[in-house]
């Protein structure tokens, strides 16, 4: 072999090589990147969905404290007085 072609194989090899393992950096990273913004999104839904249960709970919660205080009330109340109201 002649050491032209020798030194052409050896570059091309070395480019391959290099050209590579910047192609295995750069697609590690961007999915990397790519899972932690999945999860930040994930994190976002919960969130906003254990927000809108919980709403949905203390409202529930507040309506029986509103009907509990407006029935205490009648228990002083005489029972013709209470008919009436």
């Amino acid at each position: 072999m002649k050491i032209k072609f020798k030194l052409s194989v050896m570059v091309i090899v070395i480019v391959v090589v290099v050209v590579a393992g910047i192609s295995m950096v750069m697609l590690q990273r961007a999915a990397n990147i790519s899972l932690d913004l999945g999860q930040e999104n994930i994190e976002n839904l919960v969130l906003n969905e254990a927000t809108l249960w919980e709403g949905r709970g203390d409202g529930h919660i507040r309506a029986l404290h509103t009907l509990a205080n407006v029935m205490s009330g009648f228990e002083h109340i005489e029972p013709g007085q209470r008919r009436d109201i």
